[in-house]
């Protein structure tokens, strides 16, 4: 690996109006679209050592938090060398779901699941599994803490 620049992987699960595409710059190759095993993103030739998995919405974060299937993934990713959480969202919007969202009062009031449940499993995500966990903000945010990561454990890898 060395000097050369690295590529991204790009999950084909992640939708094209979501997520993120790097450019060719001084460090990166570009972004190549393929099939990752886990997370949303990772890096040519690092893949089974590291990945990004992005969430984007505090409902998505919480919808995975009931199903079997995300921590079986969490598992996996939890052996990994370097893994993480990127979320696109704030602890302060955690703190006001549902009642945050953009939907009717008698939708919201039919979500069951609430603030202590969702930080609960977040805290079980970096205490349980040692699995860092970064609240962006916002999209643009979580584009460049993510190419942060991307950047710092490639040059981690091949120094």
């Amino acid at each position: 690996m060395g000097d050369e620049k690295f590529t991204v992987i790009r999950d084909t699960r992640e939708k094209d109006n979501f997520g993120f595409y790097f450019d060719e710059d001084p460090y990166c190759a570009g972004t190549l679209r393929t099939k990752l095993a886990y997370g949303d993103y990772s890096i040519v030739g690092l893949e089974d050592r590291f990945t990004i998995e992005r969430k984007e919405s505090v409902a998505e974060i919480a919808k995975n938090f009931v199903e079997d299937r995300f921590w079986k993934e969490v598992e996996v990713l939890s052996m990994m060398e370097f893994s993480y959480f990127i979320f696109e969202f704030s602890w302060n919007d955690i703190a006001g779901y549902p009642h945050n969202l953009n939907l009717a009062k008698k939708i919201k009031d039919k979500i069951k699941i609430r603030p202590p449940f969702i930080f609960s499993k977040i805290l079980s995500l970096t205490i349980d599994y040692n699995i860092p966990v970064i609240f962006a903000g916002n999209k643009m945010s979580a584009e460049d803490a993510t190419y942060a990561i991307i950047k710092k454990v490639y040059k981690k890898c091949t120094t």
